[in-house]
């Protein structure tokens, strides 16, 4: 039998529970001189961590200012066909879920890419707050999946210069392959880059 405490403590759990999660949209990275310059220019600028005899692991940061809106921006962010358009080798990415509660969007999407003479296929779940202007995804552990891990977020921010928004992008990858170090940065940095180049250029129109 419950007492009045156990209930009051039943309701205030449910109550948490029940209530939005806050998501805090990751931080500008720190950036050189050289760097924030460069990103002031323009250019999308890459910070990479790797840790010696860690094959096929990588750790990337991308930093690119848009001269678009918050609202330009995110519905190429969201929509991953256009990953398929700025990668040859994302052949084809599948939406097996699209589903709201509340603030929070979750997307469960299944990824097939072409690498050297194979074919990879693996599966992430996508998590969207509006709000936060942030969008985070990791591994779907519950398929199989052709590599061991990926996680990573999206978040725009005010930029510096007016009507414009910094672009951040976040990517940890471990193929769980030993691959050549050129077919990993393919895969990692090239990748990335041109996909924050391909959402510049077609958010500001061009």
């Amino acid at each position: 039998m419950k007492t009045p405490r156990h209930a009051a403590l039943a309701v205030l759990v449910g109550t948490a529970l029940s209530r939005p999660v806050a998501v805090a949209a990751p931080a500008v990275p720190s950036l050189s001189q050289r760097q924030v310059e460069a990103v002031r220019q323009g250019r999308v600028v890459l910070v990479t961590r790797r840790e010696p005899g860690d094959e096929g692991k990588a750790n990337i940061t991308g930093v690119v200012e848009i001269r678009a809106s918050h609202e330009k921006v995110w519905p190429l962010l969201l929509d991953p066909r256009h990953s398929i358009a700025s990668s040859k080798a994302v052949k084809r990415v599948d939406v097996t879920s699209d589903t709201t509660s509340g603030a929070e969007r979750v997307m469960m999407l299944s990824w097939h890419l072409k690498v050297a003479l194979s074919t990879w296929v693996y599966h992430t779940r996508r998590v969207y707050h509006a709000s936060e202007r942030t969008m985070s995804w990791t591994l779907d552990r519950s398929k199989p999946n052709d590599i061991a891990w990926t996680e990573g977020s999206y978040s725009t921010h005010d930029a510096p210069t007016p009507g414009a928004v910094t672009l951040v992008y976040r990517s940890k990858i471990d193929t769980g392959k030993a691959i050549p170090q050129w077919l990993e940065e393919d895969l990692t940095e090239s990748s990335l880059k041109k996909y924050m180049q391909y959402v510049k250029k077609v958010a500001e129109g061009g």
